[in-house]
C-alpha cells in the first residue's frame, strides 16, 4: 500500500511507495532488456505505439491484453513498479515509461534527430491525454539517464508522472513569476550557447551544478508548440546540448525535466543537470549550492566543443 505524508516540518512531500523497492536493474546488453524488441511480454501493454508504414508515415496503435506488437518504434507502456496508479493500493495518478528507440544501442548524443523528434511527440501527445484528468495536478516529463541518475535500466527512456499534487518545485517556481517572466529574464541575462529556430539554450546564472543546461521558448510561451517543424527543432537542439556535453564529459549521466505553464504568464523550459558534483551536506541540509565553473565559462566550452 503506497502512502502520500506531507513533512509538518518541511512541507515536502514524501511517497511511500514499497513496491518501487522491488524494480530489477538491467545494465550490460541487450539480452534480457525488458525495453527491447521481443521482450515486449516482460512490461505491461502499450497504450501508445508508433509503427512506421511502408511509405514512411507514422501510425499510431497499442497493444491489446494477448498480443503485443513487435514492430514498434516508439512504445510507451504503465510503470510496472509505479508511484501513482489507478490501483486501489496506491496513490492516485499515472506513472507512464516512453521507450525512446528500439535500438538498445542509442544514447542520447547519438539517436537521430527523427527518432528523438518522434520520442518528443510521443511524450506531448501522452502529457495532453493525463492532463486533462481532473484528479491531476500536474504531469511530470523527465529523464534519468545513468545509474548515479536514478536509471534501473539502460535502455534508453523518458518517464512521465502525473501527479495529484503540484510538486513543490513547480509551485515555488511559480511564485517567481509575480514580478514577471524570470524564464526571460535567465535568457537576457544568462550567456547563451545557441539558438536554434526560436529554441534559446543557456546556461543559467545560478546553475545548481557545472555544465547544467536549460533548452526552452527564445520568446516568451507557456507550452511547446505541437507543430512538427518546432518538435524537430527542439529535437536538434537536445541532441546538439547532448552531443557538445559529450564531447566535454565523455560518457556522463544526467537527469533531464520539462516544465510547462499553467497560465499565459508561465515560460516552458527543460533543465539538464549532469551529474558533474555530489551534492553535501550545504546543498542537501541548506539547500544552498555550491558550483566550481562558472556559468559564463561552462556556456564557452560548450560553444566551442564539436556537437
Amino acid at each position: 500500500m503506497s502512502e502520500l505524508i506531507r513533512s509538518p516540518l518541511t512541507g515536502e512531500y514524501v511517497v511511500v511507495a514499497p513496491r518501487r523497492g522491488k524494480r530489477p536493474v538491467h545494465y550490460g546488453g541487450i539480452r534480457g532488456c525488458p525495453f527491447c524488441p521481443g521482450n515486449e511480454y516482460m512490461t505491461p501493454p502499450a497504450k501508445l505505439i508508433y509503427v512506421k508504414s511502408i511509405d514512411g508515415s507514422i501510425d499510431r496503435s497499442k497493444d491489446e491484453d494477448t498480443r503485443r506488437r513487435s514492430d514498434w518504434i516508439i512504445r510507451v507502456f504503465d510503470n510496472l513498479y509505479p508511484i501513482f496508479s489507478a490501483s486501489p493500493e496506491s496513490i492516485y495518478g499515472y506513472h507512464e515509461v516512453l521507450v525512446e528507440s528500439p535500438r538498445h544501442e542509442d544514447k542520447p548524443w547519438s539517436i537521430s534527430t527523427e527518432q528523438q523528434a518522434l520520442a518528443i511527440r510521443a511524450a506531448l501527445e501522452r502529457i495532453d491525454a493525463l492532463r486533462f484528468d481532473p484528479a491531476i495536478r500536474y504531469v511530470l516529463l523527465f529523464k534519468n539517464y545513468g545509474r548515479s541518475a536514478g536509471a534501473s535500466i539502460e535502455h534508453m527512456h523518458m518517464q512521465i508522472v502525473a501527479s495529484p499534487i503540484l510538486p513543490p518545485r513547480v509551485e515555488s517556481e511559480l511564485s517567481q513569476y509575480r514580478g514577471g517572466c524570470p524564464v526571460c529574464m535567465l535568457i537576457d541575462e544568462s550567456p547563451s550557447i545557441a539558438i536554434y529556430d526560436d529554441i534559446a539554450v543557456i546556461c543559467p546564472k545560478a546553475s545548481l551544478k557545472p555544465y547544467e543546461v536549460m533548452i526552452t521558448s527564445a520568446r516568451h510561451n507557456p507550452d511547446i508548440p505541437r507543430t512538427a517543424g518546432y518538435i524537430e527543432s527542439l529535437a536538434e537542439a537536445l541532441i546538439d546540448v547532448m552531443r557538445r556535453l559529450h564531447s566535454i564529459l565523455g560518457e556522463f549521466e544526467f537527469n533531464y525535466w520539462l516544465h510547462y505553464g499553467l497560465s499565459h504568464d508561465h515560460h516552458w523550459h527543460i533543465e539538464i543537470l549532469p551529474k558533474t558534483s555530489i551534492w553535501a551536506g550545504l546543498e542537501i541540509g541548506g539547500w544552498i549550492y555550491v558550483n566550481t565553473l562558472p556559468p559564463s565559462e561552462a556556456a564557452e566550452n560548450l560553444r566551442k566543443a564539436l556537437p
